[in-house]
């Protein structure tokens, strides 16, 4: 199988004639894990150094394995507002390159998203001021950035934060567009994230801060979505006003907790509650 794949992406110049396809599988297939790709960009000249680091979501001084992850990565990157439709790549990281330097980077005051549409399997990380500048595009105007890459750089940047790799600063940073959001992933991918926050300051005197500012992200959605399902719904649609709803309760948001005992109280005086079952 892998010797037809490689014809074809060598014909379709998806590859390079000196790499297969089953070079680049084994070292996805052969080795656990996946790789982290971090991004330290030189302002200067419109450059960037690429490390790949094997992700864990936890680290262990005695951990005895002590094999050297590589892989083959192919590396994608778009400017904010540039195109995000291109996730064909031209630039391979391989397994003998820990570290890559690339060019054609934006100025220095435009945000670079790599993994566009984050059609590669893993972690993107980056300097300080690249995510400065994608907290400040998101911001300012979030559709200049793919939705999928949204939530992607929701969802690594609270990975990152967990694993101990970023500032948890930036990791609510990209959050704070959210009251502007109306897509679902980007909403899930934050959500899934705040969930680890939540449950680690429950019980904390920072729990409150951390509520007051959910709730001022969580309330809108809630307001915009309803509480109730619409005819012309959508699948994503229904899933986010189901995430609205539940989490809005959750932070004690008033209407929501006032209309879940309105409806649990006429579901309990239904003769046949069964039949009206969402």
């Amino acid at each position: 199988m892998w010797q037809y794949l490689t014809e074809q992406a060598h014909l379709d110049g998806s590859l390079p004639n000196d790499l297969s396809v089953k070079k680049i599988m084994d070292t996805w297939t052969l080795q656990m894990g996946f790789p982290v790709v971090t991004v330290t960009r030189d302002y200067s000249n419109g450059q960037a150094t690429l490390r790949q680091d094997r992700f864990l979501i936890s680290k262990s001084e005695d951990n005895p394995d002590k094999h050297d992850y590589m892989w083959w990565i192919p590396i994608t990157f778009a400017p904010a507002g540039g195109d995000f439709s291109q996730t064909k790549n031209s630039i391979w990281m391989g397994e003998s390159e820990k570290t890559k330097d690339i060019e054609g980077l934006p100025d220095s005051n435009t945000a670079v998203i790599f993994n566009i549409q984050e059609t590669g399997y893993y972690r993107v990380n980056y300097d300080e001021e690249n995510w400065k500048l994608i907290i400040n595009q998101l911001n300012e105007d979030h559709l200049k950035i793919h939705v999928i890459n949204r939530a992607q750089i929701i969802d690594d940047a609270f990975n990152l934060a967990r694993s101990g790799l970023l500032n948890y600063d930036i990791a609510l940073g990209v959050t704070a567009y959210l009251n502007k959001e109306v897509e679902y992933i980007p909403w899930a991918a934050a959500l899934r994230g705040m969930s680890y926050i939540k449950l680690m300051l429950k019980r904390t005197p920072a729990y409150g801060a951390f509520k007051m500012y959910l709730r001022n992200l969580v309330d809108p959605l809630f307001k915009r979505e309803g509480y109730k399902t619409q005819d012309n719904d959508q699948p994503l649609d229904v899933y986010l006003r189901k995430l609205a709803v539940s989490w809005a309760c959750s932070m004690e948001n008033p209407e929501c907790i006032e209309k879940t005992k309105g409806n649990f109280g006429e579901w309990m005086n239904d003769l046949n509650p069964d039949d009206s079952n969402p």
